[in-house]
């Protein structure tokens, strides 16, 4: 992935989209947690300064796209689709700049996508090549690591299908790779750093107490452009007892830079190490300092599936307080130890040093919560409860405060809400020992 990939111009704009300056609401979660809302939200993309949510109305199924570069005001970049307005409903998104984009929609009344593109941030789309989620209990996913270079993944749960395609054009045509079934694990998704090599790992989004998580002692990698993928795994570090098991997060790429955790559960606690790439994860060194490792609360159980072969497998079931990770930069990553409500510590490695926070706005964390940081003070946290439900809160100041995100599900313009006032930032910054 090259500077000239990135700034590479496209083809004229062809569709406008339905734009308008819109507010995501913003509910602080104590008024949250007594209101049912009218929308669902879903975090499509976080990174080059944007955040991207889609946001369903339950009563009507309508979905619509908001998007934010200050982090409080959001606006409506649904692209327009007259002919049926609440057909689609958006469910991936990939930026390569601030202002170069896809989103990926799936056809409610069939199994077949749609893809847009952005070269505006979301003013006006044109339509690319879509394709199908396979079954009805399918899905797909995009990931574009240029202008011209990108990937879709299906998710054909209802047929046990899947498949990886890739576009050297920007989505104007794509070729599948191959039926991957049993090549790699094909039930994961892919994050591609370059056009030839990318890597595919479960999300370090936490666990719930007494439900199964399924996470994997290792990544799997591609060199070939997803033609072939082999298992990998970094050294256990020396201070790490012998046998114990890595779970491993997704890696994440900003340019050439990668990072990924490695969380190992130690006894009472969990030892968080990260490792960085400077070659678009073809090598990977152990990231030394005061915060390696990162030593977390909580004792987590992790047994081992019966069986040798495929990723499902080899999964790792994984019972207790799992940490999760997000990764904002590769010098900026946010921690989570998820617990009861009122009682979720949160922790931000930054350069080196670190601090630490117990936030007492955030509900009950342990059936999952994923993270999505942007830097050291932006960033999203994907909460869900024990029926399955998801919530998505915002924070725009270190994660002292935390509001819940509900879109307008009526009308076509409106007025932005006065947000929450920051909190004032009183982590503490410590050395471990």
């Amino acid at each position: 992935m090259t500077d000239s990939d990135r700034a590479t111009a496209r083809r004229p704009v062809a569709l406008v989209a339905s734009f308008v300056v819109a507010a995501l609401m913003v509910i602080p979660t104590s008024a949250a947690a007594a209101t049912t809302p009218s929308s669902s939200t879903e975090v499509l993309f976080v990174g080059h300064h944007l955040e991207v949510v889609a946001a369903t109305d339950q009563r009507t199924g309508c979905s619509r796209v908001f998007l934010t570069s200050d982090y409080v005001h959001w606006r409506n970049v649904t692209p327009s689709t007259p002919s049926a307005p609440c057909r689609y409903s958006w469910i991936s998104a990939s930026f390569v700049t601030s202002r170069r984009g896809w989103l990926l929609a799936r056809d409610e009344a069939s199994i077949t996508t749609i893809l847009e593109a952005t070269t505006n941030a979301g003013r006006s789309w044109s339509r690319r090549v879509g394709g199908t989620t396979g079954s009805n209990a399918g899905t797909q996913v995009i990931d574009f690591v240029s202008a011209k270079v990108g990937f879709r993944q299906q998710f054909a749960w209802g047929s046990n299908s899947h498949t990886l395609e890739r576009t050297a054009d920007g989505g104007m045509t794509w070729t599948v790779m191959d039926a991957v079934s049993g090549r790699g694990c094909p039930d994961i998704t892919d994050v591609f750093a370059t056009a030839k090599i990318g890597y595919a790992a479960s999300e370090l989004a936490g666990s719930s107490t007494g439900i199964a998580t399924t996470v994997y002692p290792y990544l799997w990698r591609t060199l070939d452009g997803g033609a072939t993928w082999t298992r990998f795994g970094v050294p256990r570090p020396p201070s790490v007892p012998a046998g114990t098991p890595g779970l491993y997060g997704r890696p994440a790429f900003h340019g050439r830079d990668g990072t990924f955790a490695v969380v190992y559960p130690v006894q009472d606690h969990q030892d968080v190490y990260f490792f960085s790439s400077s070659d678009a994860g073809q090598h990977w060194r152990i990231v030394n300092g005061l915060v390696s490792p990162l030593a977390m609360a909580g004792t987590v159980t992790v047994d081992a599936k019966l069986g040798t072969h495929g990723c499902g497998s080899y999964a790792t079931s994984v019972k207790g307080p799992l940490v999760s990770v997000g990764v904002a930069t590769p010098s900026i990553w946010w921690v989570l130890l998820p617990g009861r409500q009122g009682n979720t510590e949160r922790v931000i490695v930054q350069d080196g040093g670190f601090s630490t926070y117990i936030t007492s706005e955030l509900p009950r964390t342990t059936h999952g919560a994923r993270l999505w940081p942007l830097d050291a003070r932006n960033a999203l946290l994907t909460v869900t409860d024990r029926t399955g439900r998801r919530t998505v809160y915002s924070t725009a100041d270190g994660g002292v405060t935390w509001v819940a995100l509900h879109a307008p599900t009526t009308g076509g313009s409106y007025t932005t809400p006065v947000a929450l006032p920051p909190h004032p930032t009183t982590t503490t910054t410590a050395a471990p020992g």
